[in-house]
Formats: C-alpha cells, structure tokens, sequence
C-alpha cells in the first residue's frame, strides 16, 4: 500500500470510529434526575355581587360578527376571497 492509501485508511478509522461513538451516545444518554417544578396560577376571587354598570358593559359586549345572508345559494361560495 502507498503512504496516501495508508493516511485515507487512517482517516477513515478515525472517522467511523467518532460516528460511532457519537451513536452510541445518542442511544443511551445519560440518566439525569430532573426536579420539576410546577407553577400555580393563581386567579383573582370573582366578586358574588356585580353592580349594574358592569353588568350592562357584558351584556353589550359580543365576540360575533352578525350573521349576513349574503352569497348562500352561489355556486362557489369563496369566489369573493
């Protein structure tokens, strides 16, 4: 064998044998005890009684848009987006 085949055949050893090592680490790492710390969200105590103003902002209050009855019936429905 010539001095080049030699260092490739080298190089080539020391390269499997770190990807090696690597997967073996992978596979089976090490076992650390972790404490786990939960956090509690606290939430405020809602008050039994709601005077009427506030009552009132509630009730005015919506998370929905009001209904249109504008497009039912098309024959593609999402042409307008």
């Amino acid at each position: 064998m010539k001095k080049k085949d030699i260092l490739i055949l080298t190089i080539a050893f020391f390269a499997m044998g770190i990807s090696i090592f690597l997967v073996i680490r992978m596979l089976s790492p090490k076992q650390e005890e972790s404490q786990t710390i939960t956090e509690v969200e606290t939430i405020p105590e809602v008050p039994s009684n709601i005077d009427e103003q506030t009552y009132k902002n509630v009730e005015t209050l919506s998370d929905y848009g009001t209904i249109t009855m504008e497009g039912i019936g098309k024959s593609d429905l999402f042409s307008g987006f």
